[in-house]
C-alpha cells in the first residue's frame, strides 16, 4: 500500500524542532550512517538520484532572533506559521507568503517541493515553489515507492522526523543564511565569511556510485552556549546556528551573530552602527584617536583588520 500524502497542515510544521535542535538530533542519532548507507541505497534502487535529495527539516526561522539579553527593547520574533502561510522557494531564496494573497493563476503553479515523514509512514508538504510544469512535479507511484522505503528506514529512529525528501530541481546548494525575513543560500565559496566553530551538513544529493553522496547544504554554528567571548542567548540548545545578523542600532559588533559577514548593508558603520559615518583609520594610525571623530579607535589588530572601531 502506497504511503499517504496528507494535506498541508501548518501545525505539523510548527511542531518541528528549531534548526539547532534538529542538527543536534541528527548528530546524536548518528543519522549520517543511515544517510550515507541505507537511504542512499534506496535512492539507487528506485533510480531516483536525479529527481530527489534529502534535507534537514525544522521549524522555519524567517525572522531575526532576539539579540543578547542586555537588549531588552529589541523586537521579538514569532516564527509560528498561520494555516495560510507557505514557505516559498525561488532560486536560492526562500520566504514566507500568505497563499491567499497570491493571484489564483499564480497559485495554481505553486507545488510542494519538500516533504516531511510522519511516524505512521505518511508524508506532509513542508516547502513550495512556483513550477513551470506542475504535472511533472507531482509525486508518482514510483516516487511513493521510494517514500515507502525511506519511511521504513526512518521508522523508530530519533532522527526520523527531521529528515525530509526534496525535489532536486529546486534544492539550492550552498551555505544557508538569513537576511531579514528571507532565507538565502550562498555559494559554498563564502563559507569562511560566517562565524562559528563548526559546520553542519543540512542537505544531500546522491549518485549511483558506491559512497557517492554530494553535500548540498551547510550552516555554520557554535557548539555550546559560550561563543565569541560572551554568552549568547539564542535558539538551538547546544547548537547555536550563526546564520543571521542584527539590523538594529548598536548591533553587528564582534561577539554577536553574523559579525562581520554577511549582512551588508548591516555591517558595522553602514548605516546602523553608532557613530556612522566613522572615518577609516589608516594602518599606520590604527589605535589612535582620529581628529575628525575623537574617541573612536581601533582597539586591537583584530578590530583594525575587521574594519570596525569601538568606543572606549
Amino acid at each position: 500500500m502506497a504511503p499517504a500524502v496528507i494535506a498541508y497542515d501548518s501545525a505539523l510544521i510548527n511542531s518541528l524542532p528549531d534548526q539547532g535542535s534538529a542538527i543536534k538530533t541528527y548528530e546524536k542519532g548518528n543519522a549520517a550512517e543511515f544517510l550515507y548507507g541505507a537511504i542512499k541505497d534506496a535512492f539507487v534502487k528506485h533510480s531516483a538520484t536525479g529527481r530527489f535529495g534529502i534535507q534537514l527539516i525544522h521549524k522555519p526561522s524567517f525572522g531575526i532572533p532576539p539579540p543578547p539579553s542586555e537588549d531588552k527593547d529589541a523586537p521579538k520574533v514569532d516564527n509560528t506559521l498561520k494555516e495560510s502561510d507557505r514557505v516559498i522557494r525561488a532560486g536560492n531564496v526562500a520566504f514566507i507568503a500568505d497563499i491567499t494573497t497570491i493571484p489564483q493563476e499564480v497559485r495554481e503553479t505553486v507545488v510542494p517541493i519538500v516533504w516531511g515523514f510522519r511516524s505512521d509512514g505518511s508524508i506532509f508538504p513542508l516547502e513550495f515553489a512556483l513550477s513551470a510544469d506542475p504535472t511533472k512535479d507531482q509525486l508518482t507511484a514510483s516516487d511513493l515507492a521510494l517514500v515507502a522505503d525511506i519511511g521504513a528506514i526512518l521508522a523508530g529512529k530519533p532522527f526520523g522526523s527531521i529528515l525530509g525528501l526534496s525535489l532536486r530541481a529546486y534544492q539550492a546548494a550552498g551555505v544557508k543564511t538569513r537576511f531579514g525575513a528571507a532565507s538565502v543560500t550562498l555559494p559554498f565559496q563564502f563559507v569562511d565569511l560566517f562565524p562559528g566553530d563548526a559546520r553542519y551538513e543540512t542537505a544531500w544529493a546522491f549518485g549511483i556510485g558506491e559512497g557517492e553522496v554530494e553535500v548540498q547544504g551547510l550552516v555554520c554554528a557554535s557548539s555550546g552556549t559560550q561563543a565569541f567571548g560572551k554568552i549568547i542567548d539564542a535558539e538551538g540548545g547546544d547548537v547555536v546556528v550563526t546564520d543571521y545578523v542584527y539590523p538594529w542600532p548598536g548591533h553587528g559588533k564582534a561577539g554577536q551573530h553574523g559579525y562581520p559577514y554577511p549582512g551588508y548593508p548591516y555591517y558595522p558603520g553602514y548605516p546602523y552602527y553608532p557613530g556612522y559615518p566613522w572615518p577609516v583609520v589608516p594602518e599606520k594610525d590604527a589605535g589612535k584617536s582620529t581628529t575628525k571623530d575623537k574617541g573612536k579607535v581601533a582597539t586591537s589588530k583584530d578590530d583594525k583588520d575587521a574594519g570596525y572601531y569601538k568606543r572606549r
